[in-house]
């Protein structure tokens, strides 16, 4: 990668985690019950953590082996419903010149994410209208605990712990990879998906 885009992210990086960390004491909050009777609590905390994510996006290409220069789009997307398409939102989705989406799905609970994430994925990808080849790859990013049998499924070509992002790279041990990464290089060429849609 360009030292450009490195020292970027840094910044990015650096600067996140006071957002992240205030985000974690509201939900330190939540538990205690101070915040737990206003209405739609979790949806607005959610929220705030995909405005986070995006504004760490360059930090999230470097997970995914993404080079900026690349990139056809990248933000949420929405899909309308139409005579011939199905509606569905997509929290982050990556266009990248290689004719691969990076269909995001982004949670922040202080529950764990259970297993139902997958077929909820699976329904908006089967929902999106792609072009013809297009290939796409699942990929989760989470603040907290998962379930265990997210990994064991190995549905997602990468899970991103968003807490171990945030963690400066001198801390991160340096001698095995994250439990919770899976990039797409490291899915066996069997298990990766390809798109029948036509656009």
């Amino acid at each position: 990668m360009p030292e450009s885009f490195h020292n970027q992210t840094t910044i990015v990086v650096w600067v996140a985690p006071i957002i992240y960390i205030a985000m974690c004491t509201k939900m330190a909050r939540i538990e205690r019950g101070t915040l737990s009777r206003l209405p739609n609590i979790g949806g607005i905390l959610g929220l705030q953590f995909e405005n986070i994510v995006l504004k760490n996006r360059l930090a999230i290409f470097e997970r995914l082996h993404i080079d900026p220069n690349d990139v056809l789009y990248d933000n949420p997307f929405f899909q309308r419903k139409t005579l011939r398409h199905a509606g569905c939102q997509i929290d982050y989705l990556i266009q990248i010149r290689q004719k691969t989406l990076y269909v995001c799905e982004i949670k922040f609970s202080k529950n764990a994410v259970p297993p139902t994430v997958i077929p909820d994925v699976q329904e908006k990808i089967a929902r999106l209208s792609m072009p013809r080849h297009m290939s796409y790859r699942p990929v989760l990013i989470h603040a907290g605990a998962i379930a265990e049998s997210i990994a064991e499924q190995e549905y997602f070509a990468s899970v991103i712990d968003f807490g171990e992002l945030m963690t400066p790279a001198d801390t991160k041990p340096s001698d095995r990879e994250s439990r919770s990464e899976r990039t797409a290089d490291s899915i066996p060429a069997e298990q990766r998906h390809t798109s029948a849609h036509e656009s």
